[in-house]
């Protein structure tokens, strides 16, 4: 179970979105995005969090100065995988 796609609004994504690749960094100047994941299985839950915030998907992470970590988990029955994206606002 994996991703096949995330999108944190124009954000470039470092490396490029794989989603055999479960860490990523971007930097950014804008106070917000929004972050759309999309799983490969059409069944699995997808939940993100902006440190203990959660946000819903496609719904807007607000930034704060510096590195702000944003993790996505993907589950479906009992599996899960978590990726993990640090977003620095300079």
């Amino acid at each position: 179970m994996t991703l096949s796609g995330l999108e944190i609004g124009s954000l470039t994504l470092d490396p490029a979105f794989d989603g055999a690749v479960v860490e990523y960094t971007a930097e950014t100047t804008n106070d917000a995005d929004a972050v759309t994941a999309t799983a490969t299985d059409e069944n699995a839950e997808v939940a993100i969090m902006l440190g203990e915030t959660g946000i819903e998907n496609g719904g807007d992470a607000t930034w704060a100065a510096g590195e702000n970590a944003l993790t996505i988990t993907v589950t479906n029955e009992t599996a899960s995988k978590v990726y993990t994206v640090t977003v620095t606002k300079s």
